[in-house]
């Protein structure tokens, strides 16, 4: 859950809708932090990526991402 006390300073930078989209990404978030603890945001991304428009190459996936392709394979093996 987000913590709700914050100092004045943070609260003048987390208005409503900041404080509605860190909620919403965390609820996204929380079940691939359950079932993968050790996944970094990187591989995430790549997740998303390849889920978002499946059955390209991992060179079209890494051009997309602007890596090396040996880099997006690790991520996507990750």
């Amino acid at each position: 859950m987000i913590n709700s006390k914050l100092s004045p300073h943070q609260k003048t930078l987390m208005t409503n809708e900041r404080q509605a989209v860190a909620q919403a990404l965390f609820l996204v978030l929380e079940p691939f932090v359950k079932e993968s603890p050790n996944m970094t945001l990187q591989n995430f991304l790549s997740f998303l990526r390849v889920a978002s428009a499946e059955g390209k190459g991992v060179t079209e996936y890494a051009d997309a991402a602007q890596v090396y392709k040996t880099v997006m394979t690790r991520h996507l093996l990750g």
